[in-house]
């Protein structure tokens, strides 16, 4: 599918965006995730562009886009320059592949800052699936090992599977999490 045929597709609704409910949107329809954690990391970002270029770009996203590809879909300087930043701090973070085949040894940075960790729990949280998800958990414990507040990674972790699949409440792993952290969640 093409810009044009995406710009050209029929009226867009006419329906009042947030960050929010756009993650929401873009999580329930396997968007990109590096641009969803990079809004749940600086949602003010949102508002600076018309709802659907975040979503055009969301759609058509790809890993060595230039500068002026994204600049062009966003339509404001400012905020593509931020977006580069963003995913250029990614580069050093474990690959989702690499997380998933070894979880309990992947080596992470010494530091994480929390851009990072939006983007880690975020992201992969966003490609969840019923396959993968005992080892997403198993990180998701080692950063808990890592981090004096986990509360707020755990949380965006649990709701962005579930919005992703609310399915996944019922398998094992989600339940366990949810016992192990139910004092720290509820």
């Amino acid at each position: 599918m093409t810009l044009e045929t995406l710009k050209n597709a029929g009226e867009w609704p006419n329906i009042e965006y947030t960050v929010d409910n756009w993650i929401d949107w873009a999580l329930k329809h396997k968007q990109e995730p590096i641009v969803i954690s990079f809004l749940t990391y600086r949602p003010e970002m949102f508002e600076k562009v018309d709802p659907r270029n975040w979503g055009l770009l969301a759609t058509i996203y790809r890993d060595g886009m230039s500068y002026e590809e994204i600049k062009g879909h966003l339509q404001n300087e400012s905020v593509a320059v931020e977006f580069i930043g963003f995913i250029k701090a990614m580069v050093k973070l474990p690959s989702l592949d690499d997380v998933i085949n070894d979880p309990e040894n992947i080596k992470l940075p010494s530091i994480l800052h929390a851009h990072e960790l939006y983007h880690l729990v975020r992201s992969y949280g966003a490609r969840v699936t019923h396959e993968n998800f005992d080892a997403l958990v198993t990180f998701i414990y080692r950063l808990d090992k890592r981090l004096d507040v986990v509360d707020e990674w755990v949380i965006l972790f649990l709701t962005t599977v579930t919005t992703v699949d609310e399915n996944l409440v019922e398998h094992p792993a989600y339940i366990k999490m949810v016992m192990k952290f139910k004092d720290r969640i509820i």
